[in-house]
């Protein structure tokens, strides 16, 4: 075999060496963003502090609602005049609220309302951060309840469109999961499986709950005919 006239360092240049880094990669800080400590509510000097740094964002963290809440207010117009004077842009990370209502009995109508104007009250006292203008306000839902879940698309049907259906009863406000499932009819002369899909569930369920409420109606009527009736 005849030998080839070339060199290693034709083929193979060598990989990156610590001794001769890169250049012409570099940023500025000015590029990147910071936040302030989400433990503290003196965020007048978190800002200051991370300001030194040279970033043109920041982000006031106050996922604690305890924390939001100790908050002074003078400390938000601070901050506002600090932003104004440095040319930073700032925005605010609002408490982690469970704002579905979702709570650890079931379904709570009057905690969604109490944790919705909750968030309107973090809104409201954001505006402070930039009373001329808007700014970011950021939400993380804390609820890691499961949700339905739907068919593919090929798989879809009319009246069959999900794999699983989470419902929730207004009255009790408990929950429950609808999923397919296949029934037998006893009595019946060929024995055949019945497919149920989610959705015919919910309308039983629906149905089902609908008499029991129309049975329990007429009981307690006849009961109080028959006692007008003895007096």
């Amino acid at each position: 075999m005849e030998r080839g006239g070339y060199k290693i360092s034709d083929i193979y240049q060598g990989g990156y060496s610590s001794l001769t880094p890169p250049s012409g990669n570099y940023i500025t800080a000015a590029t990147l963003g910071m936040t302030t400590d989400p433990r503290t509510a003196n965020i007048l000097q978190e800002v200051s502090t991370k300001l030194s740094s040279g970033v043109k964002h920041i982000e006031v963290e106050a996922v604690s609602p305890e924390i939001f809440d100790s908050i002074p207010k003078q400390h938000l117009k601070e901050v506002n005049r600090l932003s104004k004077l440095t040319g930073i842009d700032v925005s605010l990370h609002g408490p982690v609220m469970n704002v579905s209502g979702i709570t650890q009995q079931g379904f709570s109508e009057a905690e969604r309302e109490a944790m919705e104007r909750r968030v309107a009250d973090v809104l409201i006292r954001s505006h402070e951060l930039n009373p001329d203008g808007n700014i970011p306000v950021n939400f993380h839902s804390a609820e890691g309840f499961p949700g339905s879940q739907l068919l593919p698309p090929s798989e879809r049907e009319e009246g069959k469109k999900a794999r699983k259906l989470v419902i929730v009863d207004k009255e009790t406000g408990q929950f429950a999961a609808l999923e397919p499932e296949v029934q037998y009819r006893p009595g019946a002369e060929k024995l055949e499986p019945e497919h149920i899909t989610p959705e015919q569930k919910l309308d039983i369920n629906n149905k089902t709950k609908w008499g029991n409420s129309i049975s329990q109606l007429i009981f307690n009527k006849e009961r109080a005919d028959e006692i007008l009736e003895d007096h």
